[in-house]
């Protein structure tokens, strides 16, 4: 997956560029929003210091980017934790849109937001439940390298496997933590009732680069962020996804992999 995007991504050297305000009018004055002109005469954005993307032949994700921010920017005072609880415990939260912010310890490319649904060969967002309890179940997919085991997977009825972490949420400060370690952390920075944008850290999503990988190419993620929706269907949220980590590994043994 991220060999597949490291070609498109080395060219992508100007996203965030406007010649206009244009569709970044309304988010110039939400916090973390930076607009200036630049010497060519085209307005560049960015967001915590990191271009928004453009879209171009490379890159996707503008306008949805744009959505995200014009949300924060309509938070009317203090998140409502009591019910942001509730949500968590009594409905799915599914994540509807992820950007990773992307940083090149090289320095060849700007920081710089990258849409999660411009990768592609894995799995990029999750749904989640929490329960009172604190633990958190999370809805995961084999990888294509396991081919055999997923195709006898379906054939008996399961779509994938699940895992569990533990989570608690701080009111104070409306952060999320969703692992044991308590370094997967995401700040609420909206919440309507029905959905939520958080920037952080979601479990298990975290992009992240193998030093090993990308012939000495190398980039780093200091934060991510997510639009997610509270839905029903609780109670049958894993149906299909029994099996734990340990049942798949078994099968891998099974299958000689």
């Amino acid at each position: 997956m991220k060999k597949i995007l490291f070609i498109a991504l080395c060219l992508v050297a100007a996203v965030g560029c406007n010649a206009s305000l244009g569709d970044v009018k309304g988010i110039k004055n939400i916090s973390g929003v930076d607009v200036s002109k630049g010497d060519d005469g085209n307005y560049v954005t960015s967001y915590e210091g990191a271009l928004i993307p453009d879209d171009d032949e490379w890159s996707d994700g503008r306008s949805e980017m744009i959505y995200i921010l014009t949300l924060i920017g309509e938070q009317k005072g203090a998140i409502n934790d009591e019910l942001f609880y509730e949500r968590l415990t009594t409905k799915i939260l599914d994540v509807e849109e992820r950007f990773m912010y992307l940083h090149d310890t090289t320095g060849e490319d700007p920081d710089h937001w990258s849409w999660a649904s411009d990768w592609v060969g894995g799995q990029m967002t999750y749904d989640m439940i929490f329960d009172a309890a604190g633990d958190a179940y999370v809805r995961r997919y084999l990888s294509c390298a396991y081919h055999e085991v997923d195709r006898y997977l379906h054939e008996n009825g399961y779509k994938g496997y699940h895992s569990v972490s533990q989570w608690h949420y701080d009111s104070d400060t409306h952060t999320l933590y969703t692992n044991d370690a308590s370094t997967y952390q995401a700040q609420v920075l909206y919440f309507d009732g029905d959905k939520a944008v958080l920037r952080g850290y979601i479990y298990p999503m975290w992009m992240y680069y193998d030093p090993t990988d990308h012939f000495g190419y190398r980039r780093e993620c200091p934060m991510e962020l997510y639009l997610v929706n509270f839905t029903d269907g609780r109670d049958t949220f894993l149906e299909g996804y029994e099996l734990t980590w340990e049942d798949i590994e078994k099968l891998i043994e099974e299958f000689g992999y």
